[in-house]
């Protein structure tokens, strides 16, 4: 057996030939061997010598898969991370690039046998082809590639879960439309296989599913059961609440496909509707969530906490417009006092104008969620530990008080709902500056008064934003 043992001696290139042409002629005999293992040496040394380092590793990758098959794994991780330390130093990124993809090939050969060796390798080569990003991606797809063939789901995670959108930014054009959905699949794939990789991997089912135009997902099988199985996700998923799927044309387009169309409704009713508009739609499509393969329960529960959350949004954002209108009028007609400015003790919509939040009676609770009176404090406790909503409960006006709320979707009517936030904040905050200013200058703010004005500028910035 040959033995990979490096001495000051002799030049390491030497060493890799000398090893890796015993190993391929170890079944030839000493008499067939021996001249053989030189002449590999002496090429070796004359490539060398002539710097032709791509010539050089397609030498040593000439008996590869034998060396692979028959070496220790000691020997065969030195002599290929050997190997790979040669590609960088070729003449051109061209001869770079296929120098990587013909190590990578050899290493996916018979995935099964030393893939955690192989992962390494194509780690060691990937971090040191910085000047390449085209030959990065070929080596990162062909190590993706291997963990998914070989099961090595946990070895390939940290690699994976490093390439975000800007890693592939750092490829720059190296890599084109087609190279990036594949990608996107395989590293969806990977992660799905990993413990607490599920949120990661529906990260990149969406990027994928974004690569998609309507023309291209209405004649891609693969793009709308993509997009199919992004929406049963998000719907089976106890904790999602918020999803910008319906945004995406792939997604779109399963509306026009009979098989799916039931599906896009239904993630309609998720996204954008309540708790009746659940129970129509299982009325109407009896059999839809046990062809999905979703518990009814389930998808009933998740539909309350949604309901609940429209809910919120809505008192929140009629809370936001009142407060709008109230601020206008006090900055039209002044404020008495800074705390008057913030709204005095008060914090809700219905007692005071400069807070922006929101209320929400029991009854229309008990109404939307359809459960029995007693319930519904418990739901909104559920909803407050989902971070559904942020809110208390106010027992003696039975009312919701809400200061925050989940958006199913944001769009344009989120991003005016922000704005309009937005303005009563900076509102609240100029009332309390000009009348604070006011009574400086005039001298009747004592020291009582200036920590009263500092905490009401301190509540207008936190609980209007």
């Amino acid at each position: 057996m040959a033995t990979l043992v490096p001495t000051s001696e002799e030049e390491p290139t030497l060493v890799v030939a000398r090893f890796c042409a015993e190993i391929a002629w170890a079944e030839g005999g000493e008499e067939v061997a021996g001249p053989a293992v030189a002449q590999a040496v002496a090429e070796a040394g004359t490539l060398l010598a002539a710097n032709r380092n791509a010539d050089l590793v397609s030498l040593l990758l000439t008996s590869a898969e034998t060396v692979l098959a028959k070496g220790s794994e000691k020997d065969v991780e030195g002599a290929f991370t050997f190997i790979a330390s040669l590609i960088p130093k070729a003449d051109a990124k061209e001869q770079v690039e296929a120098l990587a993809s013909q190590l990578a090939s050899k290493l996916l050969m018979a995935p099964a046998d030393k893939p955690a060796l192989k992962l390494k390798v194509l780690v060691f080569l990937y971090n040191a082809l910085v000047a390449c990003p085209r030959a990065r991606y070929v080596v990162f797809a062909a190590a993706l590639r291997l963990a998914l063939a070989a099961k090595q789901h946990e070895l390939m995670l940290p690699l994976a879960r490093r390439f975000s959108s800007a890693c592939f930014r750092e490829w720059g054009g190296a890599v084109d439309k087609e190279e990036l959905k594949e990608l996107y699949v395989s590293l969806g794939a990977l992660l799905q296989e990993t413990k607490g990789g599920a949120k990661d991997a529906s990260a990149f089912t969406m990027k994928y599913l974004s690569l998609f135009t309507a023309a291209e997902a209405a004649a891609s099988p693969a793009a709308l059961q993509a997009a199919a199985a992004a929406a049963i996700d998000f719907i089976k998923t106890p904790d999602a609440f918020q999803s910008d799927l319906l945004d995406l044309p792939a997604v779109q387009q399963l509306a026009s496909v009979p098989e799916h169309a039931p599906l896009h409704a239904l993630l309609c009713v998720f996204l954008k509707e309540r708790l009746p508009q659940f129970h129509a739609f299982c009325q109407a499509n009896p059999t839809a969530l046990q062809t999905y393969g979703l518990s009814a329960e389930d998808c009933e529960a998740k539909m309350r906490l949604l309901s609940l959350a429209a809910l919120a949004s809505d008192s929140f954002a009629a809370a936001a417009s009142a407060a709008a209108a109230a601020s206008g009028s006090a900055s039209a007609g002044g404020a008495a006092s800074p705390t008057a400015a913030a709204g005095g003790s008060g914090a809700g919509a219905a007692g005071s104008g400069a807070f922006a939040v929101g209320e929400i009676r029991y009854a229309l609770l008990q109404d939307t969620l359809q459960v029995p009176e007693e319930e519904v404090e418990q739901w909104v406790v559920r909803a407050i530990a989902a971070k559904v909503v942020d809110a208390r409960m106010d027992q003696q006006r039975r009312v919701v008080v809400v200061t925050r709320s989940t958006q199913r979707v944001f769009g344009a009517p989120q991003w005016l709902e922000l704005r309009s936030r937005l303005a009563v904040w900076k509102e609240n905050i100029s009332n309390v500056s000009r009348v604070t200013q006011s009574a400086r200058l005039s001298g009747s703010l004592g020291p009582r008064g200036a920590a009263a004005a500092a905490a009401a500028t301190a509540a207008a910035a936190t609980t209007s934003a």
